[in-house]
């Protein structure tokens, strides 16, 4: 009956749920454990990681799989963590690259884990706390992305993209906290590309 009861819990989560083993602290937890593997195993969920689960979206298409930063989202709102998109996946959410990535790497001052939707592989990896030291977020993940495309490699729709969204920042001690946290040749193409000269 108590087996009935969760299961029947689970099937009323909404499509593209991420579904956690701790969810349910009510039962015991190898109990739920072994629950979410048989739905696993069944196909009613999709396995990501361990005690990570996720409810998919079926369409006429097949399986609908969740958008990498949605799981990572809601993996370190469960742990109370912060996360930090890097390479392709910082510079695709900035529109500075239309690359998807099939290998997504995060970094988190939370726990260090690998989750595997369907082709795609997203690695959290921890970091010390200083690489969360900035004040505007799209700065830090704007630096994660520059570090992917690599000094000298900026196409000139980039640099004016680049532009656009560091003029849209108008708040100068948060810019030039932020800007002291960029390597130097990075720091300069920002430098350069700000319509207001009060930023050292």
């Amino acid at each position: 009956m108590a087996k009935k009861s969760l299961q029947k819990q689970i099937e009323r989560k909404h499509a593209g749920a991420v579904i956690f083993r701790q969810d349910f602290p009510e039962y015991h937890t190898e109990y739920v454990g072994a629950t979410l593997s048989d739905m696993a195993e069944s196909g009613t969920l999709l396995r990501l990681a361990q005690g990570i689960y996720y409810k998919p979206i079926r369409t006429e298409l097949g399986i609908s799989y969740p958008f990498a930063e949605d799981v990572v989202a809601a993996v370190c709102k469960r742990d109370r963590a912060r996360y930090l998109p890097t390479g392709a996946s910082a510079a695709n959410r900035l529109g500075l690259s239309e690359q998807v990535p099939t290998r997504h790497v995060y970094l988190t001052n939370g726990t260090a884990r690998q989750l595997t939707i369907g082709n795609q592989t997203i690695l959290l990896k921890h970091v010390s706390p200083s690489h969360f030291a900035f004040r505007n977020e799209t700065l830090s993940v704007l630096l994660q992305a520059m570090k992917w495309i690599g000094k000298g490699n900026f196409t000139e729709q980039q640099q004016l993209h680049i532009e656009e969204l560091v003029n849209s920042i108008d708040n100068p001690k948060v810019l030039q906290h932020d800007l002291a946290l960029f390597p130097v040749w990075a720091r300069t193409i920002i430098k350069n590309a700000l319509h207001h000269e009060n930023v050292d």
